[in-house]
């Protein structure tokens, strides 16, 4: 008869009841269309069998369905193929077991005692007797190919067929070869192989199908994901097949959810007679790529090959198949930074070079743009690291005020599409190392800006500044020689404490342009003296003037935040014997000066 290959197409499509097509009642079937542009409605309890082996199945499905209490069973090697860009539910107990294609689906639930699977829906030998068939490079199923396990029309023990995992040897000892590995496990599109045969009952258990999911939305699996090999058979005795290796489950998802669910590409069990036994099929292929995993009974993270894709049982001396492969990861595209700049307020503009303020912090804001091709709600965190080229440890160094600065978690505003602004404000002390001269002027200040979203962090490491050298020093604001008679010295010295407050050494220079007015008369200038050492009046290093003189101060750079570097500065005076009286005061000028 010629190949037949019928469809169903209606507004509004519901099925119910039973329907039935296998290789008897139909064997020329090729394929079977159901469309339903309005709704596809499956009826609790129907039973749809499209049997017939290779013939492929397609839904047209203008819905969000819900099925409940639905059992589908979809043919061995034939496609199950869906491409409407739809949300289905599978509730109630429901199974499908067929070879899911499904590219564009916008969320799949899968509640818990409902199952998705492709078991035994691979490739399948014909008899019971032989060698076990495998796909080729088209997935056409065809004997003693990929992986298929070897076997014998006689009595024994015949092999496992192989995929992600080697078959195992049966008890059939001559039966060494066969039960190979093949395909990819990062991208996983192949069915099973059926184990080999040994006829009288002793057929090879069929390969695992292949589930390919397209979720641009959430798969919510609280039920069953399957594609396991089939069970090699037996005649109790003598004869026994091996297992079917386990097949293909390729899913790529936005969100994967999963709380009691489960996924598995398991081989079937060799044949278990009383004195031949098959050995067990390898098993399958597992690939799952989300971009968020949502998860928290059965996260990606938690799977592993030995529990998701298991070789199958070789029973007593038969030989177990061994573990396929499980290959996760994300879709999830990695975030990139834009632009990069410092300046002195929140997303402010570029400054160079950068001038720190004197004895006190001075906000140095790195900001700019990051982006991420995912959305920019994608991005979780922006870090930057600020520091001199020479610094210890380079970009990974240590925070110590003078030479670098961390940030471990910066603002992030005003996102729109795929970008985002970022401000990472930096607390540069003002004894911040300067790169325009001095020892590190062959060095620059280097910005490193990391973007992270859930999967990647990107660093940028293409911006460079200098930070400026300043001179500057803090003192108080008045020298109090009291109360003098006329002719007397001052008793004790009054001390004068002068702080580094820039970031470079210093020193100052001390002058004093007019003379001292009083209530009566005036005071000269000379009449003052002063020094680094606390001793008497005519001890004392430097007598005032009008010239500016150096003081010869130790005032390095400062190393810390906790010690500020500081010296002292004593002074004394000398009131006139006549002409003088009442309540004096002047102007001395202390400039910092380069040390």
């Amino acid at each position: 008869s010629s190949a037949v290959s019928p469809s169903i197409t209606a507004t509004y499509l519901t099925l119910g009841g039973t329907l039935l097509c296998n290789n008897t009642n139909a064997p020329s079937l090729t394929g079977f269309d159901f469309s339903g542009t309005s709704s596809f409605a499956i009826s609790s309890g129907a039973i749809v069998d499209i049997l017939t082996t290779g013939a492929n199945t397609d839904l047209t499905i203008g819905n969000n369905p819900t099925w409940s209490n639905v059992n589908l069973t979809f043919a061995p090697s034939g496609l199950l193929t869906m491409d409407d860009y739809i949300s289905l539910v599978l509730t109630g107990n429901s199974t499908i077991n067929g070879n899911a294609q499904w590219s564009n689906l916008v969320n799949l639930t899968i509640d818990s005692g409902s199952t998705l699977g492709s078991d035994s829906r691979g490739c399948a030998s014909p008899n019971d007797y032989n060698n076990g068939y495998g796909p080729n490079g088209f997935n056409v199923c065809a004997i003693s190919t990929a992986g298929y396990g070897r076997g014998l029309n006689n009595t024994g023990g015949a092999q496992g067929a192989g995929y992600g995992g080697a078959g195992g040897l049966g008890t059939s000892t001559n039966l060494n070869t066969g039960g190979l590995t093949y395909g990819s496990d990062t991208d996983p599109i192949l069915f099973g192989s059926s184990g080999g045969g040994t006829g009288g009952g002793g057929s090879g258990g069929a390969g695992g199908g292949v589930i390919r999911l397209n979720i641009s939305g959430t798969l919510t699996n609280n039920g069953l994901i399957s594609a396991n090999g089939g069970a090699g058979g037996t005649n109790g005795t003598n004869r026994s097949g091996g297992g079917g290796s386990g097949g293909s489950i390729n899913i790529t998802v936005g969100t994967y959810a999963c709380d009691t669910g489960s996924l598995s590409v398991a081989g079937g069990a060799g044949g278990n007679g009383t004195t031949y036994d098959g050995g067990g099929g390898g098993g399958g292929r597992l690939k799952i790529i989300a971009t968020t995993d949502s998860s928290t009974g059965c996260t990606i993270a938690s799977l592993s090959a030995a529990t998701v894709a298991a070789g199958g049982l070789g029973p007593d001396t038969a030989v177990d198949g061994s573990v396929g492969t499980l290959y996760t990861g994300s879709s999830n595209n990695p975030p990139t930074v834009d632009s990069v700049r410092v300046s002195y307020s929140a997303n402010g503009t570029n400054v160079s070079p950068l001038v720190p303020s004197l004895g006190t912090v001075k906000s140095f804001h790195v900001n700019g743009v990051v982006s991420d091709t995912d959305g920019f709600a994608d991005i979780q965190n922006v870090a930057t690291v600020f520091y001199r080229s020479g610094a210890t440890g380079g970009v990974a160094c240590s925070s110590d005020k003078n030479d670098c600065y961390s940030i471990a978690s910066c603002t992030l505003s005003g996102g729109s599409s795929n970008s985002i602004n970022y401000d990472c404000d930096v607390s540069a002390d003002y004894f911040i190392d300067p790169t325009d001269s001095g020892a590190y002027s062959a060095q620059t200040w280097n910005v490193r800006v990391s973007v992270s979203d859930a999967t990647s962090t990107v660093d940028d490491d293409s911006y460079t500044n200098e930070v400026q050298t300043t001179t500057g020093i803090g003192a108080p604001d008045t020298i109090d020689f009291t109360n003098l008679a006329l002719g007397a010295t001052s008793p004790t010295s009054i001390s004068y404490e002068v702080t580094n407050y820039g970031n470079s050494a210093v020193d100052t220079n001390v002058s004093m342009e007019n003379p001292q007015t009083c209530t009566i008369g005036t005071i000269p200038i000379n009449k003052i003296k002063y020094g680094r050492t606390d001793t008497d009046y005519a001890s004392l290093e430097y007598i005032l003037s009008a010239t500016p003189s150096a003081t010869n101060l130790s005032l390095p750079q400062q190393t810390n935040d906790v010690t500020a570097v500081t010296d002292m500065l004593y002074w004394k005076l000398q009131a006139p014997a006549e002409a003088v009286g009442g309540t004096c005061s002047g102007t001395i000028n202390i400039n910092a000066i380069a040390g």
